[in-house]
C-alpha cells in the first residue's frame, strides 16, 4: 500500500509539474510576448525561438550545474542533502523538453478548434487574437521538431563518426 501511495504520489508530481510547465509557456508566449508587450508577429515568433532555446538547453544546464556543485562541495552539509535529493528526484519529475512538446500539441489542437468553428465562438477581440497566436505557433513547433531532430542527429553523428574514425587516429604516448 506505501508503495501504491508512492507510486501516485509521484504520477501526480510529475503530472503537476508538467501542467505548470504547459501554463507557464502559455503566460510567457501569449500573455506576456503576443498579448500583453503587443509586439509585431515576427518579434513573437523570436520570442517564441527563445523560449524553446531555453527549454532545450535548461534542464543540461541545471543539471550539470548541481551535479558541479555537489562535487565540489567537499563537507557533508544540510545544503548538500537537500542538492542530493533534488538531484535524486529529479528522475521523477518531466523535464522541459517534454512540457514543451505538449504545450505545442495543445497549441495545435486549441488552434485547430479555434479556427475550425468560427460559428461556435464569437468573434470577440480576445478569440480572434487566439486564433492568429495559435495558427502563428505551427511555426514554432515546425522549427521546434526540427531542432530537436537535427541536435539529436548531431549526437549520433558525432558518437558513430568518433567511433568509426577512431580507428585512424594514432595512440597518443
Amino acid at each position: 500500500m506505501k508503495n501504491l501511495l508512492k507510486k501516485l504520489n509521484r504520477v501526480f508530481t510529475y503530472i503537476g509539474i508538467l501542467l505548470m510547465y504547459v501554463l507557464s509557456f502559455w503566460m510567457a508566449s501569449f500573455l506576456v510576448l503576443y498579448h500583453q508587450l503587443d509586439l509585431s508577429a515576427l518579434l513573437v515568433y523570436f520570442g517564441n525561438i527563445g523560449l524553446m532555446i531555453y527549454a532545450l538547453t535548461e534542464d543540461k544546464v541545471t543539471t550539470y550545474l548541481a551535479e558541479w556543485l555537489y562535487k565540489k562541495l567537499k563537507r557533508e552539509s544540510l545544503f548538500k542533502r537537500n542538492l542530493q535529493i533534488g538531484l535524486a528526484e529529479n528522475r521523477w519529475r518531466p523535464s522541459m523538453k517534454a512540457a514543451l512538446y505538449l504545450y505545442y500539441m495543445i497549441c495545435l489542437i486549441v488552434g485547430r478548434v479555434l479556427l475550425l468553428s468560427d460559428d461556435i465562438f464569437s468573434d470577440s477581440y480576445f478569440i480572434q487574437s487566439m486564433r492568429d497566436y495559435f495558427s502563428e505557433m505551427y511555426y514554432v513547433l515546425i522549427l521546434f521538431l526540427g531542432a530537436d531532430k537535427f541536435k539529436e542527429y548531431i549526437f549520433k553523428e558525432r558518437k558513430y563518426r568518433d567511433k568509426y574514425y577512431r580507428q585512424y587516429a594514432k595512440e597518443e604516448e
